[in-house]
């Protein structure tokens, strides 16, 4: 899986940014703790996590379950810590999605400043 990013736009707060995403992998965690099949479940509706000035938003698609959002969320840690935290637009998308036919798209999101 590979996260595409678009449409960059300011800086953000990289404490805010980490601490939103940081936020948004433990909350995964702990519902797949609590329920062990939770890994396998679509996520199945529009997660926002805020904290400070950020704002993460994840609009998945029915192929999204729970732990490939807790891959997105490290992934676009991993991202914004080796190159900086800025506003975006994100689509988490099978490899076959960018290299020929028969890819699709787990999901779109954004990290933007909050509201």
């Amino acid at each position: 899986m590979t996260i595409v990013f678009t449409d960059y736009g300011p800086t953000v707060s990289g404490n805010d940014a980490k601490r939103t995403l940081l936020e948004a992998q433990v909350i995964i965690m702990r519902e797949m703790v609590l329920n062990p099949q939770h890994a396998d479940l679509p996520v199945g509706r529009t997660r926002v996590f805020n904290y400070g000035s950020v704002t993460v938003t994840i609009e998945p698609q029915p192929e999204l379950n729970y732990a490939y959002l807790g891959l997105w969320l490290a992934g676009a840690m991993e991202a914004g810590a080796d190159y900086g935290f800025v506003a975006c637009e994100m689509q988490y998308v099978d490899e076959r999605a960018m290299f020929g036919p028969g890819g699709f798209t787990l999901g779109r999101g954004s990290v933007g400043a909050a509201s």
